[in-house]
């Protein structure tokens, strides 16, 4: 149990090392870094393999199994979608104080990627839609969700969505993030096949690709001039949807300690890991402000 927190921990110590090597080569060969490749590297070498190694390799054989994409309903998959393209600009939503602070303070998020041809936006459907859904979905939905709800349900859904945060090493979007992780929890919870959470995140990562594009059109003005509108429509979806989806009864077993909190506190407390991983996050953080 709690095996999570060194992969949690290894995970953004490889990403650094991938980057300052695709640095390296870049300026020795005078190439021009590309975040689509370095994005492909980082899902493959830093959260497949460590995550394949812990689960698969030592024994448990329980990487990935049919019952985790067994389809049972078409609709399912309309309303997972559904939820994923409705989910990003509702996160947004509520992430804006945050973003708001940040930008009193002189900080502004600045976007990783941009679509300048349609190589790119392949690039990007591979590289931030496909790969993050499957690997991220395996490992936090999946083992790090599994391993949670040993202690309870509720710390299975809340933490889970804390390390899912804390793993995209962002101040800013740390906030979003953990909302997107909680629905996604909620939802496992309920069981459904984990193809499902996957398409949502697909679709989730899919929609900042097309407000990225829709940047660079003449659309953009209108865009922001009724950006809280739009928000607050994909806010409504996301709310039906999650009704729907969320109406299904919970089949998958938890424990339920009467104070899941101050226990899964003293657990974790006691690996030394997490205190390394709490200062990566909080040292990369504020490198990326």
């Amino acid at each position: 149990m709690m095996e999570f927190i060194k992969i949690l921990t290894a995970i953004p110590v490889i990403q650094l090392l991938i980057m300052q090597v695709i640095s390296l080569f870049c300026n020795l060969f005078h190439l021009q870094k590309s975040y689509f490749l370095a994005s492909f590297l980082q899902q493959i070498i830093a959260v497949f393999i460590p995550t394949y190694y812990f689960y698969e390799l030592k024994g448990n054989n329980t990487y990935l199994k049919k019952k985790d994409f067994l389809i049972d309903s078409k609709m399912n998959i309309l309303l997972f979608a559904g939820l994923g393209l409705s989910l990003q600009l509702t996160a947004n939503l509520v992430n804006s104080p945050v973003i708001w602070v940040f930008k009193n303070l002189g900080f502004k998020p600045v976007s990783e990627f941009s679509i300048k041809s349609s190589f790119d936006f392949f690039s990007a459907i591979i590289t931030v839609c496909l790969l993050p859904a499957v690997f991220e979905e395996v490992l936090f939905r999946k083992f790090v969700f599994n391993d949670l709800r040993l202690l309870s349900k509720k710390a299975a859904i809340v933490f889970s969505a804390v390390f899912f945060a804390f793993s995209h090493m962002s101040f800013y979007s740390f906030g979003a993030i953990f909302f997107v992780g909680l629905i996604f929890g909620i939802l496992r919870s309920k069981d459904y096949p984990l193809i499902y959470i996957m398409i949502a995140h697909f679709c989730l990562n899919l929609s900042a690709i097309l407000i990225t594009m829709i940047g660079k059109t003449g659309f953009s003005p209108y865009f922001n001039k009724f950006y809280f509108l739009f928000a607050a429509a994909s806010a409504a979806a996301s709310v039906y949807t999650f009704k729907r989806l969320s109406n299904k009864p919970e089949q998958l077993e938890f424990n339920y300690y009467e104070r899941p909190l101050l226990q899964f506190l003293s657990i974790i407390a006691k690996i030394p890991y997490t205190y390394i991983y709490i200062f990566i996050f909080v040292i990369i953080g504020i490198i990326n402000l």
